[in-house]
């Protein structure tokens, strides 16, 4: 149950109720998760920065949705954000992930092929963890795998979303949804 609780009005604008459409069309889900419910029924900005940087980092560019999902769901658990993982864990079986791979994400990342997607993970898991002990080398080994610097600056991004909405859905006390 969310600190801040739901206000379950009836009656939302036909603003919001286009942005939720969009919502679940983008994320193929059939609800609005209550990580975006209970931001905007307390506080209008918040909810549009959010929808805006997760729109924005995990719906669009270079980088396939279901890599970003993989980023978002290892980096999630490795935080031990119940939300949030459970969630992306979701919309990665959603997008094809099977049960090995989830659990390899989180238990084994050397068995991640191929070698470029595990490399682009564990990069993106030293940026959300440990962000000022990237080194040149770090960069070189996914660069080395034919990451773009685009494709790089995707993953530094989806990473500090990550960090983002975990700060968020943990501070914010939101249950998984059913």
């Amino acid at each position: 149950m969310s600190i801040f609780q739901p206000k379950n009005s009836a009656a939302i604008s036909d603003d919001t109720h286009n942005v939720y459409a969009m919502i679940k069309q983008k994320l193929g889900s059939e609800e609005i998760p209550e990580f975006f419910v209970v931001q905007n029924e307390n506080s209008k900005t918040v909810f549009t920065g959010s929808i805006n940087l997760i729109s924005n980092i995990m719906l669009e560019g270079m980088l396939p949705r279901v890599l970003k999902e993989m980023i978002f769901y290892t980096i999630s658990s490795s935080r031990k954000c119940v939300y949030c993982s459970t969630i992306h864990g979701d919309f990665c079986r959603n997008l094809g992930v099977n049960e090995a791979v989830l659990k390899s994400l989180t238990h084994d990342l050397e068995s991640i092929e191929p070698i470029r997607t595990r490399l682009i993970i564990e990069f993106a898991l030293k940026c959300a963890e440990s962000p000022g002990e990237l080194t040149p080398e770090d960069y070189s080994k996914v660069r080395e795998a034919g990451v773009s610097d685009a494709e790089l600056m995707e993953v530094l991004a989806t990473s500090a979303c990550t960090v983002y909405a975990n700060i968020m859905a943990d501070s914010l006390k939101v249950s998984c949804d059913e």
